[in-house]
C-alpha cells in the first residue's frame, strides 16, 4: 500500500508570499506617508490672491488686500497672512447651494484656499476685526 504525502510547493508559496509583502507595504507607506495636495503658488492662473496686510490689526483704514474680487466659477481664493496677528477668513454670506468657508485661525505666515464653485455673491469678515476687515467675491459662471 503506497501512501502519499502532501509536498507544498515551494515556488507558489514564495510567490505568494512575495506579492502579501509587496502589497503589505505598499498600504504600510500609504498610510504612513500620504499624498499632501500641492500649495498654490500666487500668482497664479488658476487662483486669486487676497493679503492680510502687516498692521491691519490696529489700522482700522486697511482691510484685505484685494478686498473685492470677481472670478469664475472653479477658481481657487487663498488667503495670506502677512501681519504679526492672527486673522480669518470666514464667509457671513453665500449663495444658495454654496459651502460656507471658515479659514480657522491664521497665524502670521499662513495661508489658506478655498476653491468657489457656485456662481453668487460671497461676503466675509475676520471673526477677529469683522468691523473693517470685510470682503466681497463675486464668481461668475
Amino acid at each position: 500500500m503506497t501512501t502519499s504525502s502532501y509536498q507544498p510547493d515551494t515556488v507558489v508559496l514564495s510567490a505568494l508570499l512575495l506579492v502579501g509583502l509587496v502589497l503589505g507595504g505598499s498600504m504600510f507607506y500609504v498610510l504612513v506617508f500620504p499624498a499632501k495636495p500641492k500649495p498654490i503658488v500666487c500668482p497664479s492662473p488658476t487662483a486669486t490672491c487676497i493679503d492680510i496686510p502687516f498692521g491691519v490689526s490696529f489700522d482700522s483704514s486697511k482691510n484685505f488686500v484685494l478686498s473685492n474680487v470677481t472670478i469664475a466659477a472653479g477658481t481657487f481664493v487663498q488667503w495670506k497672512n502677512h501681519d504679526e496677528s492672527p486673522h480669518t477668513a470666514t464667509a457671513t454670506l453665500v449663495p444658495p447651494g454654496a459651502t460656507k468657508f471658515d479659514s480657522g485661525e491664521l497665524d502670521s505666515g499662513n495661508t489658506f484656499f478655498v476653491q468657489l464653485t457656485t456662481p453668487g455673491l460671497y461676503t466675509y469678515h475676520c471673526n477677529f476685526h469683522p468691523m473693517w476687515m470685510r470682503g466681497v467675491i463675486i464668481v461668475k459662471p
